[in-house]
């Protein structure tokens, strides 16, 4: 992977900003230098937008900072266990940079739904610029997008909605992605009582051995 020079960051910055509104980015900060990557769907052009994914690598994590005080924070608790990383839940994205600055030159992965967070991404761009930042971030479009893309359901056309989501997306009915994806999960769950999705609180199912393979398989 090159390093971008700071004219190149800038620019990669601004498209990742607008990209977060309604799809996936995935920042991080290795070896010295920074070393931004993204990965989106752009709304406005209905295509889907690549550059450079690194992977996921929760072997060099120490901790994991979750945005989701509830059934996100369930979910990377039970990963964290499986590599002995301690979770910490950050209890709503305004109060990730509180709770990351103080761990700032630890390695910390933060998630956080990427389609909700181009609001603080200045703030923590900012802390990533200092030589001593060792966190990371990883930004699904949303848990919900996560839960669907690891195809745990075993839904097909589940998988090609997500595949071309501007096309299902009504948006004088969903105000966000977000509440797409949330609306879908639920629908799609509803009728099977095991898989019945909750965000205040994750069914077993989720959280059974081989559904967090998976899952951690499409965070890569």
């Amino acid at each position: 992977q090159a390093v971008l020079d700071a004219e190149q960051l800038l620019q990669f910055r601004l498209h990742l900003v607008k990209g977060l509104r309604s799809g996936v980015g995935v920042v991080r900060r290795q070896h010295g230098g920074l070393l931004p990557v993204g990965h989106g769907v752009h709304a406005g052009v209905r295509q889907h937008v690549q550059k450079d994914i690194l992977v996921v690598q929760l072997e060099g994590v120490e901790k994991l900072l979750t945005e989701d005080a509830n059934s996100g924070y369930q979910l990377f608790t039970k990963i964290g266990e499986k590599y002995g990383i301690v979770c910490i839940s950050a209890a709503g994205k305004d109060n990730i940079k509180q709770k990351i600055f103080p761990m700032k030159s630890e390695k910390v992965l933060v998630i956080a739904d990427g389609a909700a967070f181009g609001p603080q991404m200045n703030d923590i761009y900012r802390l990533m610029q200092e030589d001593s930042t060792k966190f990371s971030l990883y930004l699904p479009e949303s848990l919900e997008w996560l839960l669907l893309k690891a195809d745990l359901l075993g839904q097909p056309d589940v998988l090609e909605i997500l595949e071309h989501p501007a096309d299902f997306i009504e948006s004088s009915e969903f105000f966000s992605w977000e509440r797409f994806f949330t609306n879908l999960l639920e629908q799609r769950t509803k009728d099977i009582s095991y898989m019945r999705y909750d965000k205040a609180k994750l069914p077993e199912f989720y959280l059974q051995e081989e559904n967090l393979e998976k899952i951690i398989a499409e965070m890569g």
